[in-house]
């Protein structure tokens, strides 16, 4: 009798710690599914919008495309829930409350959540301006006074420097240009054009 009982209780033990270590298990699969399956989700949206793959005039049309997106993305069965927090189509800015709802194999019900925000135009936009973005270069030389602009070129950032003819001044020679008192090298040892990254004033030096 007395080993009986202690059978029916590591049975007991067994069965409980399989449901305890199932629950858990079953969790954390959730939990990643629904990680993977929202930033799955947001990212194809967004990129749909970035590629102008097909027209997205309102945020109404986003969120569908969204949530059509993400239920393709989860493959469980369970009832899931979709938290818009944040949206706006033009800025490309989207903020999402994903919930799944199951049950634990004890039958008892269980939630699991994710939440994630996205800009994605910021990144995207900030690096193509950055990599179309003029500079300007301007020559200047002394007037009646003061400086004044001899030429002026705008550029491609990280594009090689103009150099325009050398400037000249009734009985005076030119020497070189300057930025901020010293001398300026617009070719390097190589005699290849230096490259500009930012605008710059330079100013013309005689004797």
């Amino acid at each position: 009798m007395k080993n009986t009982i202690l059978g029916m209780c590591f049975v007991f033990f067994i069965v409980i710690s399989m449901s305890i270590i199932y629950t858990i298990d079953g969790r954390r699969i959730r939990k990643e599914e629904t990680v993977d399956s929202l930033s799955s989700a947001i990212e194809s949206s967004m990129q749909a919008l970035v590629d102008n793959k097909y027209k997205i005039s309102n945020n109404e049309e986003f969120i569908a495309d969204f949530t059509e997106a993400l239920l393709v993305q989860i493959e469980s069965d369970f009832t899931v829930t979709i938290n818009i927090l944040d949206i706006d189509y033009e800025k490309k800015i989207l903020s999402i409350e994903v919930i799944e709802h199951y049950q634990h194999p004890n039958g008892k019900p269980a939630t699991v959540a994710c939440v994630k925000t996205v800009i994605f135009e910021q990144d995207i936009d900030s690096s193509l301006t950055e990599a179309n973005r003029q500079v300007k270069i301007t020559y200047m030389i002394p007037g009646n006074g003061t400086n004044i602009i001899y030429k002026e070129f705008s550029i491609k950032k990280g594009c090689e420097i103009i150099i325009p003819q050398s400037p000249s001044i009734d009985g005076k020679a030119f020497i070189e240009w300057t930025l901020n008192g010293s001398q300026y090298i617009l070719m390097d040892s190589d005699q290849n054009k230096v490259k500009v990254n930012e605008d710059i004033s330079l100013y013309a030096e005689f004797n």
